[in-house]
């Protein structure tokens, strides 16, 4: 009995070291595939915080939906006139 409890304490470490290798690796590729990414793209490597704040204002009022000036009429949308 405490031979298998041994032997499942073995394959646990075993299983557990080869996760930890596993996920190490994955960081690396993860983190070569961003270099690569940030090497190779267009533009400008400097973005401004203030550009990113005005693409995500811009997005937000492109697909913004004005709720209370819509009104649901046979299962279409209708905007309002007011």
């Amino acid at each position: 009995m405490l031979v298998q409890v041994n032997e499942e304490k073995e394959q646990q470490k075993n299983i557990v070291s080869a996760a930890i290798e596993d996920r190490v690796q994955a960081e690396l590729d993860l983190a070569g595939h961003i270099q690569a990414i940030t090497m190779h793209t267009s533009g400008s490597s400097e973005k401004k915080t203030k550009d990113i704040r005005n693409n995500r204002k811009k997005e937000v009022l492109k697909n913004h939906r004005n709720i209370a000036g819509e009104v649901i009429k046979d299962g279409r949308t209708i905007k309002s006139n007011s």
